[in-house]
């Protein structure tokens, strides 16, 4: 049955693929639910087509086939095969297989479908793909495809396809069984049927035996060939095919593999490790059961990968506790809850807050100290500051410690102050202290900090000023300065040269011959730079084009620490390397945007080619003339001689330099076999110079052969050049001689020829005047399209001029584009780096709650603050009302009274009182205003004397009568050594 579902342009189908071993054709079903056993019908075919073509001719298949029920289908039918987007069809339907590569998947995936088809053991379609693709596989593949083909049918152990594969790759010819013992091509094929668990396919390959009566090597009986012992093996194919073994938990393959004692103890190393990682206690079983020695490591590492069952294992081995900073949290949780003591400090070190708070939860923490919170900001761990800082307090916060938190954040400074003279800790002396402090305190107010910090607040520091000070130096401390951790790879290679190249600035360097005492600078280590020639693999156009490079490359290109013969000359050669890139990089490119634009070449690579075909013709021309010149100086007549002077120079050196002195009395008499043997052994050494110098003389007559050979070639094109030259004079002279005769001829019937030829001559004139004025009327027509064009081809070259100005204006902002990207690429590696650096507990979430926390706070003080603001303008207002009602009663009540006090005395009386009443009232009201004023002052002194009394009972009397008295001790021993 087949469910369709069609909304105006949206069609989804969806169908369960299932393989039937005699049929031809494809099972679709509904999957509208549960799919059910009745549900699926037999289609043809050209239904499938059909319904597959719909899909954009095939354009949206992978949306279709992303459906898990597909993938299911597939994977039910052949279970080793992980089917994801790689599609494939399960069916031995040639004509559908051809339909399905050449119009879905296409030729370019071809190789894949064969793949698959020999995963899944179908013989009879890889055959027909290997014989479509055979032009393709010759062209880009060659044995490798043949040998992907047997990886594959070596991991199912599908033996009919791997033995076919062998054959069509040609590996069953004589002579070529060398390609499977070949330790790259074979140990790829055992690692596959490693990967399978295929012992026997292993054996047969490496020689050990037959496989269903088929020898690997038939060009030596099976009988007559002892395979080579497991220790021999190269290392790439042992540790290949232990790899698979590892990989997929193989442990036969592993006890084949050991029972020749090969490298045991890296195996079971390998083994440890793999267990880990994956977690198989039954890999790790069977490695200390071939070796006992268990690496450290192996314990680290499942501590570090949270492996609590592969850890305790460790642990039972008697391996030693993993470090607690770098372990995984339940690995950690389970130390703890053990009673094992948490280092605080190196928590702190390594940001592990996790461990930290599950600890402070556990009660394992003890007492928590304010050095703890210090050295939190020392080191930049601002959640781990404010998490102890909310757990605990600052109140036994040395002196020391404040001190050395600000130096760490001077020196973390991008433009830090000169700090070598200042110490790593507080001198003894209270003197030297107060300076040294105050110091520090006017460097920390130079760097932005607001608030008050003297020498009192780093002597004598008060909870609330070093919480607050602290959390500023976490806050302006930079980034770079956080990352405090153990340091590996480029980071300490990049600190040891800073460190070095700063050792080496602060001396004074003197040449070893000038120098006095004739030593070298301390951090210095004197050698000639010399810089050989160094080759790397290089990817481009070459490697395609040359044969064979990308082979050499990946199996016999030396590493480049060992190209240089002395270890101290591979930076120098590395240097010179790239320089010499770099440099022909910048001066090819600087040749193309002055010369390629003008040369007509549109393509940098075409200028190239053109410029060394120049180069190349330009080195022939010079090495012909060369040739020439020496053939006529007769040089190469006197290179046969030279064979006659080459006689025996050692010989004839032996006969004036050697003296042989002969003592008749000391000869000792041989007998007839010693003489034979020693007349033998001189007849050899003859016979085989003999030998060589008859090949000396057969390399040089091959040589004299090709030179006479290449000489006479050039004679022949020279005597070539010079006929030619001739045969061209010839044809001048023979021209001139036929005018001469003709001339001649003339002669004697000199005045009826000259008639002639004066009528000849005027005919031909008027022809010429008829000529004349034909071409003019060609002429200007000829002529005017001729200046259009010449004028045109000059707007050409204009414009040509021009837009070779906009191109280099181009070329110009691209270079400055892509210096913009490539500082927007550091900047963004740079925040990458950040970003990375940033402690991995630390989630959005938390910043967002404080976020939200910190507005919740200012949006209420916000609203207190204008309640108090609203209410202030209603006071206010009233005030201004009253006031305002009171002064026009008061102008009202003078004007009637004063009106009646000229005729009324009690009217004057009142009047009198009246003012006294008014004048009265403003002196109250400013001392109403004036009690305000001091009840404000009264506030803002409590307010500093509630200041003064917190900084006075933070305040440890006992350190301050102890510094007092030794700034007395000091003052006294002052004044004795004055008094002195």
């Amino acid at each position: 049955m087949l469910s369709m579902q069609q909304n105006h342009t949206n069609l989804s189908i969806v169908w369960q693929f299932s393989r039937k071993e005699d049929t031809s054709e494809i099972c679709v079903g509904s999957v509208s639910g549960k799919m059910e056993e009745d549900m699926i019908a037999i289609i043809p075919i050209d239904v499938i087509k059909h319904i597959l073509g719909f899909f954009g001719g095939g354009q949206l298949l992978p949306v279709a086939f992303s459906c898990s029920m597909l993938r299911d289908a597939i994977n039910s039918t052949h279970p080793k095969i992980v089917s994801t987007h790689r599609l494939t069809f399960p069916t031995e339907s040639v004509e559908l297989i051809d339909w399905w590569t050449s119009n879905i998947r296409g030729p370019s995936r071809k190789a894949q479908e064969v793949r698959a088809a020999a995963a899944r053991g179908q013989l009879s379609i890889v055959q027909h793909l290997c014989e479509v693709t055979e032009r393709m596989v010759h062209a880009h593949r060659g044995h490798r495809f043949w040998l992907c083909i047997a990886i594959e049918a070596a991991r199912f152990r599908h033996l009919d396809i791997l033995k076919w594969a062998i054959q069509r790759g040609g590996q069953f010819k004589p002579g070529l069984g060398r390609w499977f013992r070949d330790r790259t091509q074979c140990s790829r094929v055992m690692a596959g049927a490693a990967a399978g668990g295929h012992l026997d396919i292993i054996k047969w390959l490496a020689g050990f035996e037959t496989l269903d009566g088929v020898w690997i090597m038939p060009e030596i009986p099976a009988g007559q060939y002892t395979p080579p012992p497991r220790s021999s093996w190269s290392r790439e194919r042992t540790w290949e095919i232990i790899g698979y073994a590892i990989k997929y938990r193989q442990q036969h393959i592993l006890d084949w593999i050991v029972e020749d004692h090969v490298r045991i103890e890296q195996v079971a190393i390998a083994v440890y490790h793999f267990a880990v990682l994956k977690g198989h206690v039954d890999l790790m079983e069977w490695a200390s059961s071939i070796h006992h020695y268990m690496p450290q490591s192996v314990c680290e590492d499942a501590s570090r990968l949270g492996r609590v069952e592969c850890y305790l294992w460790c642990r039972e081995k008697g391996a030693f506790p993993a470090s607690l900073e770098w372990s995984h949290m339940s690995i950690a949780k389970m130390e703890i809850d053990g009673g094992r003591p948490v280092d605080v400090p190196l928590m702190i070190n390594s940001d592990r807050l996790d461990i930290l708070k599950y600890a402070y939860s556990q009660n394992k923490l003890g007492t928590i100290s304010g050095h703890w919170a210090v050295l939190a900001a020392t080191h930049g761990k601002r959640e781990i500051y404010l998490w102890l800082i909310d757990i605990g307090s600052l109140t036994d916060v040395a002196p020391q410690h404040v001190y050395q938190t600000a130096l760490t954040f001077l020196n973390s400074l991008d433009e830090r102050p000169n700090l070598e003279d200042y110490p790593s800790t507080l001198p003894r002396g209270m003197s030297q202290k107060v300076g040294l402090t105050s110091e520090v305190a006017n460097l920390l107010k130079q760097n932005g900090y607001k608030g008050d910090i003297s020498y009192h607040q780093i002597l004598y520091p008060n909870p609330s000023e070093v919480r607050k000070l602290l959390m500023w130096l976490v806050d302006a401390m930079p980034k770079k300065a956080m990352n405090t951790e153990v340091k590996g790879g480029d980071t300490a290679i990049d600190d040891v040269i800073k460190r070095e190249l700063g050792l080496l600035l602060k001396e004074a360097w003197t040449p070893h011959f000038a120098s006095r005492n004739r030593k070298h600078a301390a951090s210095t280590v004197s050698f000639h730079f010399r810089a050989y020639p160094i080759t790397y693999a290089q990817r481009g156009r070459k490697l395609g084009q040359v044969e064979g490079l990308e082979d050499y490359y990946r199996d016999h290109l030396p590493l480049i620490s060992l190209q240089a013969p002395y270890t101290k000359q591979i930076a120098p050669s590395l240097f010179e390397a790239n320089l010499s890139a770099s440099s022909e990089l910048i001066e090819s490119e600087n040749e193309w945007n002055i010369k390629g634009p003008e040369s007509g070449s549109a393509n940098p690579i075409v200028y190239k080619k053109k410029k060394g075909d120049n180069i190349n013709k330009t080195m022939k021309a010079i090495m012909r003339k060369e040739m020439v010149s020496l053939r006529d100086s007769g040089k190469l007549d006197g290179f046969g001689s030279q064979r006659k002077n080459r006689e025996g120079a050692f010989l004839r050196r032996n006969k004036f330099t050697t003296e042989e002195e002969v003592n008749m009395n000391d000869v000792v008499k041989l007998s007839e076999e010693e003489m034979i043997k020693k007349r033998e052994d001189e007849l050899d050494d003859l016979r085989r110079q003999l030998s060589e110098v008859q090949v000396e003389n057969s390399q040089l007559a091959a040589s004299i052969k090709s030179l006479l050979a290449s000489i006479r070639q050039n004679l022949e094109r020279q005597v070539e050049t010079a006929i030619h030259e001739e045969d061209s004079m010839t044809e001048g002279l023979e021209r001139e001689y036929r005018i001469k005769k003709t001339t001649y001829g003339l002669l004697p019937e000199a005045d009826k020829n000259i008639k002639k030829l004066q009528d000849i001559c005027g005919a031909t004139s008027g022809e010429l005047l008829a000529l004349a004025e034909k071409w003019e009327t060609i002429r200007v027509p000829l002529y005017d399209e001729y200046r259009d064009l010449r004028e045109q081809q000059a707007n050409y070259k204009e414009e040509a001029k021009v837009k070779l100005t906009k191109i280099r204006e181009m070329r110009a902002m691209m270079k400055e584009l892509m210096e913009e990207i490539n500082g927007k690429d550091e900047k963004y590696r740079e925040l990458i780096e950040v970003y990375n650096n940033i402690s991995s507990q630390v989630t959005r979430t938390t910043y967002t709650n404080r976020i939200l926390d910190i507005v919740k706070n200012v949006k209420k003080q916000k609203m207190d603050i204008d309640k108090v603001l609203l209410d202030t303008r209603t006071i206010q207002k009233e005030i201004n009302s009253v006031t305002a009602t009171l002064n026009r009663t008061f102008s009202a009540t003078e004007e009637a009274i004063f009106a009646d006090a000229k005729k009324d005395p009690q009217a004057k009386e009142l009047y009198k009182r009246v003012v006294d009443l008014n004048e009265n009232f403003k002196k109250l009201i400013a001392q109403v205003e004036e009690t305000g004023h001091v009840r404000n002052a009264i506030l803002a002194l409590e307010s500093k004397q509630e200041q003064a009394m917190e900084r006075m009972s933070s305040l440890n009397f006992e350190r301050l009568k102890k510094d007092l008295e030794d700034v007395r001790v000091e003052n006294q021993g002052l004044l004795t050594k004055l008094t002195q």
